[in-house]
């Protein structure tokens, strides 16, 4: 917690109190309470201030965030049905965030999945699609792409391959400080 903050013993004291008062509870509630603090670094603490600032007191029930993910989910329903498990789910977890800032990121993204799974269905285990263009015939240019394809997993496999003391020679071969001259 502490290591977090770089403020005066005062000010720290007062975060260690509030954390362990349970009124900050969350992982959001302390950044917060962090940011606040680091904006306001001389003077006295408006302990009022702070507290709205940081949520302290605010707490998020699961029906609320069962709610919220459930009118979310309404509102972008169409996009859902039409691009399933492409739709990007990164999007919905920012847009909970603007609308249940205190909610334990955890339990919102595990609602999602279960709100996702019962509104689409659950995620398939097809293969996943290649890039390969299919002709008709199967020509030269869909034989060129297979080839593509495995010098490329080729590449990726021996690259992989390194050993500690491989990664440890090339890290040594950096430039020494001052002597960056470029070619």
């Amino acid at each position: 917690l502490l290591s977090r903050f770089k403020g005066s013993q005062e000010r720290s004291g007062l975060l260690v109190v509030y954390v362990c008062d349970e009124r900050i509870r969350t992982e959001q509630q302390l950044t917060a309470a962090l940011e606040y603090l680091k904006s306001h670094p001389v003077g006295e603490v408006d302990e009022e201030e702070f507290s709205r600032y940081s949520g302290v007191g605010v707490l998020v029930t699961p029906q609320q965030i069962h709610d919220q993910v459930s009118d979310l989910l309404e509102h972008h329903k169409s996009e859902l049905m039409k691009l399933k498990y492409k739709f990007p789910v990164g999007k919905l977890m920012g847009e909970m965030r603007q609308r249940l800032r205190w909610a334990d990121g955890k339990l919102v993204k595990e609602v999602i999945d279960q709100q996702l799974e019962a509104l689409i269905g659950p995620r398939s285990q097809q293969s996943p699609q290649s890039n390969i263009q299919k002709s008709g015939c199967g020509g030269k240019s869909g034989a060129k792409a297979v080839v593509k394809e495995k010098k490329a997993g080729e590449e990726e496999e021996s690259r992989s391959e390194k050993t500690a003391g491989e990664l440890f020679g090339e890290a040594a071969n950096f430039h020494k400080p001052g002597k960056n001259l470029l070619p």
